[in-house]
């Protein structure tokens, strides 16, 4: 079989020569459309293969592995298997060369040989579509083409649509590439390359979470990665992910054989003896359990109402500011002050207002004092996407408000001698939540408020002045 198979060197060259072949042994397969140009050129010495015999069934399924199919989207495979098949055995003009004349007997016995070469080679769904009767070997060819080609911009859009949306999902890294690579292929035969560059952007796009490093870092190294060498990196990557699940499995089958034992170890003398590492777990758990319950208990202390005990008007004075009082907390406190019969000096939560009676709240020397005013707007957003005078107006609010307010009652408050009170109303998302996203300007504000509170309650104890923040709102 071997000898059969070997080219006809001599053949071989005139058909190089006839399909102008330079000098220096290069191979130039001609286009298409060469058929018509050289025709028009009047007679052509048209050189021919091998014998008919050499191209036999078993030599056809040796060089040509795959079957032309609808389904599979194999045709630039199949057709770049069978242009170097027929090469090899100086055949390829009777799918790409001009048309003989149709008195050449050698030719028509070659043509005969790759037309049978074909029928072996394609499947029987697209040869009941392109196969006719007297059909030459370039006749067929060309029939598989259109029918390949054929609605070319309708194909091109779902190709494009299918490649685009293409995620690796279950899918090996081997797989995935391939069915990559396979529709790059069938949009290039339609004329609509897909560049390197594009094919690993798109690679890289449609990755499975399990290779998000692997993501991150392709697009960033020096020299862009070739497709082939993005493939390369991530096949390594799901070679350590299945070794690392192999490990992990080993570990935890190793655990599991330990746990049927009980998880029970045994001293010297027969005494059973708790793992170190059990000990080790249980101190940590106790400790981070202790610390919620902690954490817990100083949330619900700062939500407990602190009232204090006996006559507000003989232990603090007669007058009582709350600012933001028209609803919610701040109108329940001053509801709740006016029944303790206090006069009020009620606010709202307009800094220019408070700063234009920041003197008269300094003369008033016996006073209760309730910062309530706050504004939480503009609520759930991202810091760079909120309107810069929405977040400075609560910046002045909550903290210069709040800050310019106490310090005007504070001069009298000492003065007097009397002491007095001040209640800063603060924001569980400051004390019991270790951050609140979308409302970090805000958190910060109260935030500000509870240690500005803690601060002055300690700076102020010995003058008699209770300052406190209640974490409720």
């Amino acid at each position: 079989m071997d000898h059969q198979l070997r080219p006809n060197n001599e053949a071989a060259a005139a058909a190089g020569a006839a399909a102008g072949a330079p000098a220096g042994g290069a191979i130039v397969i001609p286009a298409a459309g060469a058929a018509a140009g050289a025709a028009a050129g009047g007679a052509v010495v048209v050189p021919h293969g091998p014998a008919a015999a050499a191209l036999t069934i078993a030599s056809v399924r040796t060089h040509v592995p795959v079957t032309l199919e609808m389904k599979n989207h194999n045709y630039t495979k199949w057709r770049t298997f069978f242009v170097a098949f027929l090469g090899k055995f100086a055949l390829l003009l009777h799918i790409v060369g001009p048309i003989p004349p149709i008195h050449d007997a050698a030719w028509a016995q070659d043509d005969f040989a790759v037309l049978t070469a074909l029928y072996y080679s394609i499947a029987d769904d697209v040869l009941d579509i392109i196969m006719e009767p007297e059909q030459s070997a370039h006749a067929l060819w060309l029939a598989a083409e259109d029918l390949f080609r054929d609605n070319k911009e309708t194909r091109i859009i779902y190709l494009e649509t299918e490649f685009r949306s293409l995620n690796q999902g279950d899918m090996t890294v081997t797989e995935y590439c391939r069915r990559l690579k396979t529709l790059a292929d069938s949009l290039r035969d339609l004329g609509e390359p897909v560049t390197d560059r594009a094919l690993v952007l798109n690679l890289i796009r449609g990755l499975s979470p399990r290779f998000s490093t692997q993501a991150d870092l392709l697009p960033l190294q020096t020299s862009f990665p070739t497709f082939a060498r993005a493939r390369s990196a991530l096949l390594l990557a799901e070679m350590r992910h299945t070794a690392d699940s192999i490990t992990t499995n080993t570990t935890a089958l190793v655990a599991t054989s330990d746990s049927s034992s009980g998880g029970r170890s045994f001293s010297n003398n027969g005494d059973i003896a708790t793992p170190w590492w059990f000990i080790l777990r249980a101190f940590v758990g106790a400790a981070y359990v202790g610390f919620v319950a902690l954490r817990l208990l100083a949330y619900l202390w700062l939500c407990l109402p602190r009232m204090p005990k006996g006559d507000l008007r003989r232990r603090y004075g007669e007058w009582a500011v709350v600012t933001g009082p028209t609803s919610g907390i701040g109108r329940a406190m001053a509801l709740e002050l006016a029944r303790h019969g206090l006069n009020l000096v009620l606010v709202g939560r307009d800094p220019a207002i408070l700063r234009q009676i920041s003197d008269t709240i300094a003369s008033l020397s016996e006073l209760i004092v309730v910062n309530n005013a706050g504004v939480a707007e503009p609520g759930a957003v991202y810091l760079h996407e909120a309107d810069v005078e929405a977040w400075a107006r609560m910046v002045r609010v909550n903290v210069s408000a709040v800050t310019e307010v106490t310090a005007a009652v504070l001069p009298g408050m000492v003065a007097r001698g009397r002491g007095g009170a001040v209640v800063n109303i603060g924001s569980a998302a400051s004390e019991s939540i270790p951050s609140l996203p979308l409302y970090t300007m805000y958190s910060s504000t109260k935030r500000y408020v509870a240690q500005f509170s803690r601060s002055l309650h300690v700076e102020y104890a010995s003058k008699g002045i209770h300052v406190q923040c209640q974490g409720i709102k």
